[in-house]
């Protein structure tokens, strides 16, 4: 029972030394002295601006204390005084360890201005350990941390039926403030999840992404998000992070849009890429926009997927092949299960390297199987064949329909536009194919 009274003096004495300096050394007693009389020998710097500045208070925004060698570490908190940290629109969310360089800088990652008064950012690292001890020599430098004590909600749109409504599996929600608490179904209008702000008073659509994932639909039942919005009409595509306003006081609403099924949504050069990879498979893909292909050169696939281009385009696909006994074209065949509507391909180029094989290839696809459902597809480009050998044949180059040979044909383009099965080449047929003889 001693040595427990013993410990809480010790605590006791080291706290109200600690706040003697904290209140400016009053009683006559100059900072020296103190760190003498009371062994002082090591440091703790609070920034109460912290990581965030921006609307961060006003007064007592960085203060020292001083601590004996192996004493705890004064916590400060809104309730303790000593520094003003309490904001009426923020939330004060803890202590962190500033980042230091090798010469221990604290490391800068910005700097706001605000009502004519300059506040720095800095690059915070882990959350204090206030149950560790101070050791002397020891320097801690660490700042409050702010949370806008508003937040992103999204909202749920299904535009083809505003009453029409899915069914979600929300069994792995426990807390009661979440949205989707104890529902089994959700409609246009209703809220998916708050995002909060971070300090930079930012929300990026990477955190967006990361609450959507973790809302699950019925697999009976399921359906996909195509983008967010900023207005309920999805008229205005969001672009770009949501940032709160300087004197916002209501959450910020957008809107995530959903069609109905499971889709992967084609948006940038990279989905595309996956995509095209992926063609073989029975995955459903939705074009959400025009897209102009920047990747590597990819290998032709068989395509038993399902396109939807809603009327899009793809453009700069590049297949580059070499001859493995094995007939090449875009889309080599087009298998039963395959839909493919509504697209455009622009410069795609197809680039093939003969050996001696005697090898069929084709510009659009080698075939199209019965059941196959291909509407309104365009396609413009051009295949390359590359001869190294001097005996390697070049004859009965066809368009993949087995109609126009290629090489010595009528200059009839109209014969050649319209291909069956929904295709449609665009172009002089003249300029399809180029023979390159490298010998």
């Amino acid at each position: 029972m001693r040595k427990k009274l013993k410990n809480a003096w010790i605590l006791l004495l080291t706290a109200l030394a600690a706040l003697f300096v904290l209140a400016g050394c009053s009683f006559g007693v100059s900072l020296e002295s103190l760190k003498e009389d009371y062994n002082l020998t090591a440091q703790v710097t609070y920034y109460a601006n912290g990581e965030f500045a921006k609307f961060a208070p006003n007064n007592e925004k960085e203060k020292d204390i001083y601590y004996s060698s192996n004493s705890p570490v004064f916590e400060i908190t809104e309730e303790s005084g000593k520094i003003q940290i309490g904001y009426e629109k923020y939330l004060f969310d803890g202590w962190y360890h500033i980042a230091t360089d090798d010469d221990g800088k604290l490391i800068e990652s910005g700097e706001y201005e605000y009502e004519g008064e300059i506040f720095k950012l800095y690059q915070l690292g882990e959350k204090v350990d206030f149950s560790k001890r101070i050791q002397e020599g020891e320097h801690w430098k660490i700042a409050a941390k702010w949370k806008r004590d508003i937040k992103v909600q999204v909202q749920f749109v299904y535009e083809a039926d505003a009453e029409r409504e899915f069914a979600i599996d929300s069994s792995a929600i426990t807390d009661k403030d979440d949205p989707l608490f104890g529902k089994t179904s959700i409609k246009t209008g209703e809220t998916l999840f708050f995002e909060e702000f971070d300090n930079y008073s930012k929300v990026t659509e990477k955190y967006l992404e990361g609450s959507m994932k973790k809302i699950k639909f019925s697999e009976a039942d399921p359906c996909t998000a195509l983008a967010y919005y900023t207005d309920p009409a999805c008229t205005q595509l969001l672009e770009g992070d949501i940032e709160a306003l300087p004197n916002q006081e209501e959450d910020t609403v957008i809107y995530a849009k959903f069609i109905e099924g499971k889709w992967s949504v084609v948006k940038t050069s990279d989905d595309v890429k996956s995509m095209m990879t992926n063609l073989y498979s029975g995955e459903r893909y939705y074009l959400f926009n025009d897209i102009d292909y920047t990747g590597a050169a990819l290998k032709p696939s068989n395509f038993g997927a399902e396109l939807q281009g809603n009327g899009h385009t793809i453009r700069g696909l590049k297949f580059v092949v070499a001859q493995e006994n094995t007939t090449y074209s875009i889309f080599r065949d087009i298998r039963a299960t395959a839909i493919m509507e509504n697209v455009s391909f622009e410069d795609v180029s197809l680039d093939i390297n003969m050996h001696t094989q005697s090898t069929s290839h084709y510009f659009v696809c080698n075939s199209i199987a019965d059941g196959a459902v291909v509407n309104n597809v365009s396609v413009q480009g051009k295949m390359t064949i590359a001869v190294t050998l001097e005996e390697t044949k070049i004859e009965n180059m066809k368009d993949g329909f087995d109609k126009a040979l290629f090489g010595g044909f009528e200059n009839d383009a109209a014969y050649y536009a319209q291909y069956p099965g929904g295709f449609t080449v665009v172009g002089n047929p003249a300029e399809f194919i180029e023979i390159i003889r490298n010998y």
